[in-house]
């Protein structure tokens, strides 16, 4: 996530099918999905970060992903990324009102 430099996108320009994204982004809240039958087993990490502009958007770190970027990412920090994955923001639960999430990738 660290080491890219120039200009950023804004969150509320975020959407599918834009290939190259750039986001300069802090970490307002973090929580972790543990496995209900198994509460030490976590499943996956949901956060919602804001930018400048005050756009908010949810992001997941999949299990998958959680050894590369569990403890990397702590809440109230700021973050310059890119190479993350987006997808619709659907579900009974939606942690903001963007229209899209997005997901960590090996590159991100």
């Amino acid at each position: 996530m660290a080491g890219v430099g120039g200009v950023f996108d804004s969150v509320k320009s975020i959407y599918r099918g834009k290939e190259t994204r750039r986001l300069k982004v802090r970490v307002v809240r973090m929580w972790v999905i543990c496995a209900k039958e198994n509460p030490s087993n976590v499943f996956l990490v949901e956060m919602v970060l804001v930018d400048a502009e005050g756009g908010r958007i949810q992001e997941t770190i999949r299990k998958a992903m959680l050894k590369k970027f569990m403890g990397n990412v702590i809440e109230g920090a700021a973050y310059k990324m890119t190479f993350f994955g987006v997808i619709d923001n659907v579900g009974t639960y939606r942690a903001t009102t963007h229209d899209y999430k997005l997901l960590f990738q090996p590159r991100t």
